[in-house]
């Protein structure tokens, strides 16, 4: 299904990007602090790569829809989400899969049964949900499901499913203010990055370990990221960027070093205090 406007244009594919290695940059320096984090507790804020994540991937994706949307008038809904099935659904299901088979040679059928049921949330990209609704901790000493790292995939699924058709209701509005799409979606974006922080300051006061797998009170972290592809940076000079991404950079690293979950897990490592996340 292709949605928009009647006076689509040649079809952009959304398929080559130019390799960035500032982007490649931030996702590695992600990985090192989320698995440094996790394997020796050190550096505490280490977490923090799952945020730097989100906002990468609400730039990117965002940076994808705004140009096909600005070349066609239109986003193809089919060639949008089949790009997101071929490259997630191959790898995520075979790990559930095995997971439910491992699972269920090495513990009693109660704990088995659980994770078969976790994996059934995890495959319908609503895990982070149901994590919630069961009081998981992400940062027990002893993980409730081995397949707790799915909420963050989840979470970014939900937004892949809804960001699309906002856009897509917004563009027509940019005609009419004398506006480009992109400009209009960044103020969009920058309005719902205020909702959503909002959310995750009441959500983070009331359950804490809630708030970390709640969508809504995530969702500013991609919103960021889009918000950041619809301004762009063609408007600063290259010594404004350097300085701008490496003051960025400080502030992630500083960050990871310096915010401690002492005494609670995620209660000290909600969604509303990661604001740090934004420097990616």
């Amino acid at each position: 299904m292709v949605a928009g406007s009647a006076l689509a244009q040649k079809p952009v594919t959304g398929g080559k990007r130019s390799f960035r290695s500032d982007i490649q940059g931030l996702r590695a320096l992600a990985v090192t602090l989320v698995v440094l984090d996790h394997t020796f507790g050190w550096p505490s804020g280490g977490f923090l790569g799952v945020d730097v994540f989100f906002v990468i991937s609400g730039f990117l994706i965002s940076g994808i829809l705004i140009r096909e949307i600005e070349s066609n008038g239109s986003i193809s809904f089919r060639a949008f989400y089949a790009r997101r099935a071929r490259r997630i659904l191959p790898a995520a299901l075979v790990v559930l899969f095995t997971t439910v088979i491992v699972a269920s040679l090495l513990w009693f059928p109660p704990r088995a049964v659980q994770v078969a049921v976790d994996a059934v949330w995890s495959a319908l990209f609503a895990s982070n949900w149901h994590f919630a609704a069961s009081d998981s901790d992400y940062f027990a000493t002893e993980a409730p499901s081995p397949l707790l790292h799915y909420w963050s995939l989840a979470v970014e699924e939900q937004f892949y499913a809804l960001w699309p058709l906002v856009i897509l209701l917004v563009a027509p509005f940019a005609a009419r203010l004398g506006l480009r799409v992109r400009h209009i979606v960044g103020v969009v974006a920058a309005i719902l990055v205020l909702v959503s922080l909002g959310w995750a300051a009441w959500r983070t006061a009331s359950s804490t370990d809630a708030a970390y797998f709640d969508t809504f009170a995530r969702a500013w972290e991609l919103l960021a990221g889009a918000a950041l592809a619809a301004v762009g940076s063609n408007a600063l000079t290259g010594r404004a960027r350097h300085v701008i991404s490496t003051l960025g950079l400080v502030i992630i690293l500083a960050s990871a070093i310096l915010i401690r979950g002492d005494g609670g897990g995620s209660r000290s490592r909600g969604s509303f205090r990661q604001l740090p996340g934004r420097c990616s």
